[in-house]
Formats: C-alpha cells, structure tokens, sequence
C-alpha cells in the first residue's frame, strides 16, 4: 500500500529552504581535530532571516568549515521541515531528511491501521517498521489494498493472493513521509502519532543495509521514476497476509508461501541478510484467536464504511458484501487460500491447536512482551533509548506510494 515513490528535487525550493550563503573563502586545510577559523571573518549579511515563519533567525553570521579549505559563510535562519499531504493521490512533498541512522530499524504506531486491531488484541504497540537503508531512503515489505472483485468474492483474488508491492528497498523521503504520515482510512499503516529509530550495534545495522543495498530488484515504472521490488529466491517477494500467522523460513532467507513477506517478516529476513537470524515467536491459542477476530471485525466494519449504493443494490446490501471480504482476509491469513469466501476460518480458529509462529513490530525492537526477554530478540533491541524520528531541513522531495 505504502511504497511506490517518485523522486523530484526543485532547485528554486532548495535555494529557498535552504540557509542563505554568503561566499565562500579559502581556509587553512583542515586537520582530524577540526577546520581552523576562515580569514577574514565573514561580511555582514545585513538583514534578520527574511523567510516567512515558521522559519526564523537573526541574521548573525558565521563559518561553517565545508571539508578541506573550503569555510562558507552562512546566515542564521532556519526553516523546519515540512510536508504537504495529497491524500487522494498518495504523495507527499517534504522538506526533510530524518535523523534515523543507516541500518536502524524504524517502527511506526499507526492507530489508524486495520493491523491495529491484532496488535491491540495481543498487547503490543508498533503497527509497522522499515529499514533505514541509506542517508535518504528506507526499505520495508508494504501492501497496496487489493481492488475490488464481484459480489461473492469482493475483493480481487490475484492482488490479495500476491499483494503489491510486497518488498522494497530505496523508497525517497517524500514516499517515507507519505507512508508514515498519511491519514487514508481503512488502510494498513494508515497515520502515525509514534515514530522511533533504535540502532543498537551499528557495525551490525550497517552490514543489513550494505546486504539490502546489494539485493537485487525488479523496477517497475512509475511515472518519472521506478519502485524497487526486491528479489528473493529468484524472484518478487509479494506482501502475503499468511506471514501473519505463519512466518514459516522467511526469517532465515527460506522458502515461504508464494515466497511472501509482509513488513515485520521483512525486517526479520534483512536483519538475516546481515547476520545471524533472529527467532520468531510462539503466541497462545487465545492471543491468535483474538487477534484473528478482531481483523475480521476491523475488515467488516471498514468494508461497510466504503460500500456504496451500486454495491447495495446489486448485491443485496452490505452485509453480505462485507462478510465475505472478511473472511476471504482470514482464509488468507490463517489457511494460505486467498480464494475463500466461506467462513472456514472459523472452526480452523477455534482449534486450540491454532497458534501463531510469527515476529512483530515489538519484537524486533524488544519492546512490550519482549523487553525482557534475554538475550534480547535483536541487535535493534538492545538500543532501550527509544529515539523520536526528527526531521532537519532540507531540500523539497516528492514522493508518491499507490
């Protein structure tokens, strides 16, 4: 859902944004313990920052060493990054690069998500993650709602079996922020108020991001630019809602259902790319027969808030419509069969055999149940500071996901 990204730099908005330079001078090379001050001191530039709020400054100026022999002189005004939401389209400008270092793990509380009624249903908190795969881009395993099908079978088969674009690696800041902050109803991942990077061993996060860099894609066009599906044994690994309930080899680099992931199982697989895997975890019976009940309420009641009156009429009401989207989610979820719309995952739920063997938000960063699990469940796990994602300004970047 979150994912396909455009990349698209304006010059006239850089120069805008950014903090007005003055000149440049040649300084003293500088050595390992800093740059020495420029001669002369800088010119005054004269006026307080003159950008609109909720940019500010003073208009004091300053050297700001800029590498070997080179200081530039730099007016004191600020501007804050921004971003500006298309919600209908799915895109996002922003001026803005975040602080999460490069192989971090980011995980995003979304209370809007449908997945957030399985992560209240089993006492945790984080609803998605990514991972920081450079200075300016994130990767992660993301899901496109599936279109709409017939009657019996309201949601289309195909795109639920093997949902779109699964995973993806160099996503831009404009498509992190639209992903991150977008408010789409009845969307997983949709909104966030909580967004934290926890790095941990950074020898360890940089090896996953050097791993993810070398992975390789299949790019699909999108408009000016491409989405970056990552290849896994041979080919596309799709967002397969099974992963859910059965991570089955993924977190080892093994063999999946439809070679599937979704974001958590993502996370897992790359932190094996760049060592030693992690381990899943066994929940209770009760815990997966809640969390699946309530996704096949949170499915329902978001399908009848987007029934329409065609809908209705051909198809004897939303009721209907609506149950038989829900269980096609959780015969994909709990059996693999995405082409389902009977209620069979009931009696396959009630089984007190029925225990999901999976990994979540919280276990990768070691937070609810897994704070005190020793050893903790990831490198990513053992950074407890829980830093909040910030943004620093920077030149504007567009970004759409679909």
């Amino acid at each position: 859902m979150r994912g396909l990204r455009l990349g698209l730099i304006s010059i006239a908005t850089i120069l805008f944004l950014f903090c007005a330079r003055a000149s440049a001078q040649v300084c003293d090379p500088c050595t390992p313990d800093g740059c020495p001050p420029c001669p002369p001191s800088c010119p005054d530039l004269g006026q307080p920052c003159s950008m609109p709020p909720p940019c500010s400054g003073t208009g004091v100026t300053y050297c700001n060493p800029q590498g070997e022999e080179l200081c530039a002189c730099t007016q004191d005004c600020y501007c804050p990054p921004w971003g500006q939401l298309d919600v209908g389209g799915g895109c996002a400008w922003v001026s803005g690069h975040w602080d999460a270092p490069r192989g971090s793990l980011v995980l995003i509380n979304s209370p809007g998500s449908t997945i957030r009624s399985i992560i209240n249903a089993i006492g945790e908190t984080y609803t998605h993650e990514m991972v920081v795969d450079g200075p300016n881009s994130a990767s992660q395993s993301e899901l496109k709602l599936p279109g709409s099908g017939t009657c019996n079978y309201p949601l289309n088969v195909q795109e639920l079996t093997y949902g779109y674009p699964g995973m993806e690696r160099s996503l831009n800041m404009g498509a992190i922020y639209a992903d991150i902050y977008s408010s789409v109803p009845f969307r997983l991942g949709a909104g966030s108020s909580d967004v934290i990077w926890q790095l941990g061993d950074a020898a360890r996060a940089n090896a996953i991001a050097d791993a993810i860099s070398a992975t390789a894609t299949s790019d699909d066009p999108v408009h000016t630019d491409y989405v970056h599906r990552i290849i896994r044994s041979g080919s596309v690994s799709p967002y397969v809602l099974h992963q859910y309930y059965d991570i089955e080899l993924t977190h080892e680099l093994g063999p999946s259902l439809y070679n599937g992931s979704m974001s958590a199982s993502y996370c897992a697989y790359a932190y094996a790319l760049g060592g030693p895997p992690m381990s899943p975890f066994r929940y209770d019976h009760d815990a997966t027969y809640n969390a699946g009940w309530a996704l096949a309420g949170a499915v329902y009641d978001g399908c009848r808030g987007q029934v329409g009156f065609w809908e209705r009429f051909f198809c004897g009401g939303a009721d209907p419509v609506c149950q038989a989207a829900s269980n096609m989610v959780l015969n994909c979820m709990l059996l693999g069969d995405c082409n389902n719309n009977t209620a069979v995952w009931q009696g396959h739920l009630a089984d007190g055999a029925a225990r999901a063997w999976t990994i979540s938000p919280d276990r990768l960063g070691g937070h609810s149940r897994f704070a005190q699990e020793v050893p903790l469940p990831t490198s990513w796990a053992t950074d407890q500071a829980e830093h909040d994602v910030t943004w620093s300004s920077a030149g504007l970047v567009y970004g759409c996901y679909r």
